[in-house]
């Protein structure tokens, strides 16, 4: 049965289903970010262990560099996961919305049908009504030969 919230429920499941979709993208991304640290964490372990066999190697400049990476992978992790974070708040207010909203359309329908159903009653009773009161006049009524 369609009800006038529809229209409004709809959008807020669509709405649902991006924010759905933004949280994936987002949650890969910190995927993609640990990965790459954990990438850089090798890596850098590797390099130090090959240069401690060369005394003469100097990493300082190399540990600077992958020390800036390490930074900016850890600042783009924490934004992605600040944005995971406000995407799921988004998200619950979205479903809270469309629970309200679906709460809204069931409330409509058991109104409709709880009419429709109370309309069915009066029409049943009145039939009922009309009938006796039929009957019941037919049987006041003298029987010819009677009087």
């Amino acid at each position: 049965m369609k009800t006038p919230f529809d229209a409004i429920l709809r959008t807020r499941r669509r709405e649902l289903d991006q924010v759905r979709i933004a949280i994936n993208a987002e949650a890969s991304r910190l995927v993609e970010i640990d990965d790459a640290h954990a990438v850089l964490r090798e890596e850098v372990a590797r390099e130090c262990h090959t240069a401690s066999a060369d005394w003469a190697m100097s990493t300082h400049a190399y540990l600077r560099r992958k020390l800036a990476e390490r930074a900016t992978l850890h600042a783009r992790r924490i934004a992605a996961a600040e944005n995971v974070e406000m995407l799921r708040g988004r998200a619950a207010e979205t479903y809270g919305s469309m629970r309200a909203i679906e709460n809204a359309a069931d409330r409509f329908r058991f109104d409709v049908e709880r009419r429709r159903q109370r309309a069915e009653q009066q029409a049943a009773d009145e039939a009922g009504t009309a009938r006796f009161v039929r009957d019941a006049n037919a049987a006041r009524r003298p029987q010819a030969g009677e009087r």
